[in-house]
């Protein structure tokens, strides 16, 4: 699996802030005589497509399958969701808490990585649980 580039998370996070956007989305008021429920119903349709673009683009790069209807596998909408929550936590601890260097063998072992795991496993932690052993997974990865 290829390393996940700070470019590719920024491109997540942009794509989640877009689907924020789109919900909450107004279009400047028209100038002139307008049939307001007519305005009203044009302004909600174009909020919901941009919604739905936002929607299909943020799952299909995460990975995920949606359908013509919009549904997403329960599944893939779980797993977008926790990744999100992980993806939040560790960005926490590299910007605020200055943690980092889990890739690198000489700063962070497996077997320091292993015991934060175990550590994340009895607070009852999942997300860091999840983290770890996504760190672990990575580092046992070949790297070509």
């Amino acid at each position: 699996m290829p390393h996940e580039t700070s470019e590719h998370v920024s491109e997540h996070y942009k794509l989640r802030d877009a689907i924020l956007l789109a919900a909450s989305w107004q279009p400047a008021t028209p100038w002139g005589r307008v049939n307001q429920a007519s305005y009203a119903a044009s302004a909600e349709a174009a909020r919901q497509k941009m919604a739905e673009d936002a929607t299909i683009e943020y799952f299909s790069m995460v990975g995920a399958t949606v359908t013509e209807n919009l549904t997403v596998h329960p599944d893939d909408a779980a797993i977008a969701r926790f990744s999100a929550a992980m993806s939040a936590k560790m960005k926490f601890a590299r910007e605020v808490k200055g943690r980092g260097g889990w890739d690198d063998e000489e700063i962070c072992t497996i077997d320091g990585l292993t015991t934060m795991f175990l550590a994340g496993v009895s607070k009852g932690d999942m997300v860091d649980v999840a983290n770890f052993a996504m760190m672990i997974w990575m580092r046992a990865q070949p790297t070509t």
